[in-house]
C-alpha cells in the first residue's frame, strides 16, 4: 500500500471559497441536475433533490459544514434535501428543510429526518411545519457519513416507518464507535506512520492497520436489548483527502476479510471526505451493531449471530489462525504440483517482462511489466522459503501479506484481493474451479472493470468461466487467449488507456491481460 502523505491541493480553501453557501447553491445543480435551490421567506437556500418521489419512505435530509464535504452529498438518491452550515446565525434549520421540501411539492409523509454533525450526540422527535421530524446530531464526519449510509441502506420496510428509523438511530448512538487515522511524514523504524488519536503507529501493511483498528472497535461488548437478537455489524469507512481508488479497495477488502474470518455478519459502506481545514490524508472506520430486522447482512455464507454469541470473549484475535486458514479443502491439492506450477508461472512473467513493458509503454504508464516482474520475483522467493505449502489457504494469506507491502500498482492491489479471496474460497468450495469462481466474484465487487473494458478482467473471466464450464485447463487457456486477443480491438474505458484514442491502442493487447495470460500459460504448461 503506497500512501502519498504530502498535500497536493492546487488551491487554498480561501481561494476556492469552499465554505460559501452561495457557491455550492450554484455548483450542486451542475453536479446533479436533479438538485434545485429552494429559497424560503427568510432567504435561506435549501438544495432539494427532485428525484425524491412519493415512495412512502422517511425522507433523509442533512445540514452539513461547507468546509468539510462528503461524497454522500453527491449520491443522487442519498438525500432529499440539504443545506450547508456556516456556523452562524443565518444557518438553515430543520424547519427550513421541511418547508423547502413542501415548496418543491415533495411528499413529507411519513416524516423527515434531519442529520447534523455537532459537538455531541442528540436525538429529538419534534413537529416542524405540521410534519414529524427526527432531529439527529452526531459527533464527527465519519459518524455523520455512517448515519447517512445506514439510512440509505436499511431494509426497505424499515425505511417506511419513522418508528423504525428512530430505533435505528437510537441503537447507533448507543453502540457506534469510530477510529480516525491520518498518515504522517515521519517514520517509525522502516515503516510509514499514522496517527490514531494520540497514538503514533507504524503502517506495516494496510491489512494490519485495519485489523488493529477493528480489534479496538470490537473490544467492548455488543449493546443490544435482547441477547438472542440476530445482529449485523454495520461498518462504514471513509477515506480523507483522496486516498487512491486502489487503496480504498485494500481497506474495504481488509475489513471484509477480518469480519468474514470471524464469521461476523456485516454490512459495509464507504464514503470520501474532503477536509480543507486539515489536508492530511488518512481514513476512518465507524462500527455499530444493529438487529438484522433493520439492516441486511452483505456477507456470504454467514450464520445469523446473536448479541450473546458476538461478545468479545468469542471473537478471534488477529494473531490466531482462523478456521478459514486451517480447514482442509474439500478437494485434493498436490503440494508438489502447486509449487512447480507457481514457480513456472513466475518464471514466465519474469522472462516476458520486456514484452509487457513494451505494450504498457504504448498504452499505459510503462510500469506494468516491472510491477508484474517484481511481484513474480517476490512470490518465487516466498514459495522457496516455505518448507511446506500445507495448509494452502494459510500459505496464500501469508503470501498476500507479503505482496501487499512489496507489490504496487493497479496489478498489485487486484492480485492481492483475488488471492486473499481465493484462500477463503478454497476452504469452502467443492472444487478448485468453484474456488476460482468465488474469488472472481469477490474481486468484481472491488473494481468497476468488466469484460470488454480492456483490462486483466478480459483474461481472467474467460479463463475462470472456461475452467468451470469444461473442467479442462487447456480449453480455459484457449478462451483466455481469445479474451486477450480481443483487447487489441477494444477501446479502453478505464485507466490511462482510456485517455488515448482508439488508433493508439489498436493492435496492442492490454498489458495487464497479457501479463495474466503469460502467468496462466506458465502455470498450466508446467512440468509436474
Amino acid at each position: 500500500m503506497a500512501v502519498v502523505v504530502e498535500p497536493t491541493l492546487p488551491f487554498l480553501a480561501t481561494d476556492l471559497k469552499v465554505g460559501s453557501h452561495s457557491n455550492w447553491v450554484r455548483l450542486f445543480p451542475l453536479i446533479n441536475p436533479a438538485c434545485v435551490a429552494v429559497y424560503n421567506p427568510s432567504g435561506h437556500a435549501v438544495l432539494v433533490n427532485k428525484n425524491a418521489t412519493d415512495c412512502g419512505d422517511v425522507l433523509i435530509s442533512a445540514i452539513v459544514p461547507g468546509s468539510n464535504l462528503s461524497s454522500k452529498l453527491l449520491e443522487e438518491s442519498a438525500l432529499s434535501a440539504f443545506a450547508l452550515r456556516n456556523h452562524g446565525k443565518d444557518d438553515a434549520t430543520a424547519t427550513d428543510l421541511v418547508q423547502a421540501l413542501v415548496s418543491a411539492e415533495i411528499p413529507v409523509e411519513p416524516g423527515v429526518i434531519v442529520v447534523r454533525s455537532g459537538s455531541k450526540s442528540r436525538l429529538e422527535l419534534v413537529s416542524r411545519s405540521n410534519t414529524p421530524v427526527l432531529e439527529v446530531d452526531v459527533v464527527g464526519d465519519i459518524q455523520f457519513d455512517h448515519v447517512l449510509s445506514l439510512l440509505s441502506n436499511m431494509r426497505h420496510e424499515a425505511k417506511q416507518s419513522l418508528e423504525s428509523v428512530t430505533e435505528l438511530i437510537e441503537l447507533f448512538l448507543k453502540s457506534a464507535k469510530s477510529t480516525t487515522s491520518v498518515f504522517q511524514t515521519s517514520k517509525i523504524g522502516e515503516h510509514l506512520s499514522r496517527k490514531r488519536g494520540s497514538e503514533s503507529l507504524a503502517v506495516k501493511s494496510a491489512k494490519e492497520s485495519v485489523f488493529e483498528d477493528l480489534a479496538l472497535l470490537l473490544e467492548s461488548p455488543a449493546i443490544c436489548t435482547d441477547s438472542q437478537m440476530e445482529i449485523v455489524y454495520s461498518v462504514h469507512y471513509a477515506d480523507t483527502n483522496g486516498l487512491s481508488q486502489l487503496e480504498n479497495y485494500l481497506v474495504a477488502h481488509a475489513i471484509s476479510e477480518y469480519l468474514m474470518q470471524r464469521n461476523l455478519p456485516f454490512h459495509l459502506t464507504q464514503s470520501a471526505i474532503s477536509s480543507y481545514a486539515d489536508p492530511a490524508r488518512g481514513y476512518a472506520i465507524s462500527l455499530c451493531i444493529l438487529p438484522s430486522t433493520l439492516l441486511r447482512s452483505q456477507s456470504r455464507s454467514q450464520e445469523p449471530r446473536s448479541a450473546l454469541s458476538a461478545s468479545p470473549s468469542v471473537t478471534t484475535t488477529p494473531s490466531t489462525p482462523t478456521s478459514t486458514e486451517t480447514e482442509i479443502p474439500k478437494f485434493p491439492l498436490d503440494e508438489s504440483a502447486i509449487r512447480s506450477r507457481i514457480i513456472a508461472g513466475c518464471d514466465a512473467l519474469i522472462a516476458n517482462e520486456a514484452k509487457i513493458t513494451e505494450f504498457d509503454t504504448i498504452v499505459g504508464d510503462g510500469d506494468c511489466g516491472y510491477t508484474l516482474r517484481d511481484g513474480a520475483a517476490q512470490v518465487r522467493s516466498f514459495i522457496a522459503r516455505q518448507a511446506t505449502l500445507v495448509p494452502f489457504p494459510f500459505v496464500l494469506n501469508a503470501l498476500v501479506d507479503d505482496l501487499e507491502v512489496s507489490m504496487g500498482g493497479t496489478s498489485g492491489a487486484l492480485y492481492c484481493i483475488f488471492l486473499s479471496a481465493l484462500s477463503t474460497a478454497i476452504s469452502t468450495s467443492g472444487s478448485f474451479a468453484d474456488a476460482l469462481v468465488g474469488a472472481q466474484t469477490h474481486l468484481l465487487q472491488y473494481t468497476k472493470a468488466r469484460v470488454g473494458d480492456r483490462t486483466c478482467i478480459d483474461c481472467l473471466v474467460p479463463f475462470v468461466e472456461g475452467l468451470k464450464g469444461t473442467g479442462l485447463p487447456a480449453e480455459a487457456l484457449r478462451l483466455a487467449r481469445e479474451g486477450v486477443a480481443r483487447t487489441e480491438r477494444l477501446e479502453a474505458t478505464l485507466g490511462r488507456s482510456a485517455y488515448l484514442n482508439e488508433e493508439a491502442t489498436r493492435g496492442v493487447p492490454d498489458p495487464g491481460a497479457y501479463g495474466l495470460l503469460v502467468l496462466l500459460e506458465g502455470m498450466i504448461n508446467a512440468a509436474v
